[in-house]
């Protein structure tokens, strides 16, 4: 064993390497230097009433400038709180996840789960916890309070994608319409709660069709066929479909395949209302147009009715005076 200025140094009986051994605490006011500190307990404490800083060994040794810090390496880290040091960001490395567990579940045979919470979470997904068996994600703001979808870093509303949507309203947001855009090929349809034929009603203050208006229209033709006979030739049926509960009152319509092609909607299936509108119309100008002719022939027969009167009459008047005559002579 050396005793000198710089320290105690102890030698390995055979001439090996060179160690410190001490069975309680060593206190020292300079630097230790030494290529590692071994316990020879279960346990090593570094104790002191500031921080333990790594640094770079000249900062260490007081040779002068700044401190530069270097880095820790550990299977595990218990402490009560990670802050930055100097930057801004705080980085958590891993090569597979970063998992917020209990204290004894860190171990990869039953991690047990813990919340994390944040001001702000910045990631590409969120997926569900299977580790947890659970199925579901839930994102739960206060009572009375909103998901929102905006841009990043602004209240700039964006867009949100999904196979199914299970809510009790949508309200429109920013704008004054709402659109339901299916494919160019297809519908929106409304039906029962899980099933895609059971349907239901829809409830508004007004129907519109697509426009009216002649400006969005092209290939316009009057239509001149006659319906008075079709009209004429279809049944009126009472009905229930077949989705209805047992006991619906019955429905009052027409079937299709007794209803010319032009009033089909577009799969065929169901007739277009303001089609059928449109041509219950146009049977009720036929008939405006038999009631005029009608009309017009009354309007003749009248006139000759009176004409017939007013001869009726005079002939009445000449035979009266033919008799007066008859009786003077």
């Amino acid at each position: 064993m050396t005793l000198t200025s710089e320290g105690v140094t102890t030698i390995e009986a055979n001439g090996g390497a060179i160690f410190l051994s001490a069975s309680t605490s060593i206190n020292v006011n300079t630097s230790i230097w030494t290529p590692s500190i071994v316990t020879s307990t279960v346990n090593g404490y570094f104790g002191v009433d500031g921080e333990l800083r790594l640094v770079n060994k000249g900062y260490a040794d007081g040779s002068g400038g700044n401190p530069i810090y270097r880095y820790l390496r550990a299977q595990f880290v218990w402490v009560d709180a990670i802050a930055t040091n100097a930057g801004d960001n705080l980085y958590l490395g891993a090569n597979s996840e970063v998992r917020a567990t209990a204290r004894s579940g860190y171990n990869n045979s039953n991690p047990i789960y813990r919340n994390f919470r944040a001001a702000g979470l910045y990631a590409d997904f969120l997926d569900s916890n299977t580790a947890t068996g659970g199925t579901h994600v839930y994102v739960r703001p206060q009572a009375g309070s909103e998901v929102r979808f905006t841009s990043v870093g602004t209240t700039a509303y964006q867009s949100f994608r999904g196979l199914f949507g299970y809510m009790n309203a949508v309200d429109v947001n920013t704008g004054t319409h709402m659109y339901l855009r299916p494919a160019s090929n297809g519908e929106v349809r409304v039906t029962a709660t899980n099933t895609t034929d059971n349907w239901r009603a829809i409830r508004a203050s007004e129907h519109l069709p697509p426009s009216s208006s002649r400006e969005t229209k092209a290939n316009i033709e009057v239509y001149n066929k006659e319906v008075l006979s079709t009209l004429r030739n279809a049944n009126i049926y009472t009905y229930v479909y077949k989705w209805e509960e047992p006991g619906t009152p019955s429905r009052l319509g027409v079937m299709i395949d007794e209803m010319p092609r032009i009033l089909h909607g577009q799969r065929g299936d169901s007739i277009e209302l303001y089609a059928f509108a449109s041509y219950l119309a146009k049977g009720v100008k036929e008939l405006i147009g038999v009631t005029d002719n009608h009309a017009d022939e009354i309007n003749w027969l009248n006139i000759e009715n009176q004409y017939l009167k007013d001869k009726v009459k005079n002939q009445e008047e000449r035979i009266s005076h033919l008799e007066d005559l008859l009786n003077v002579a």
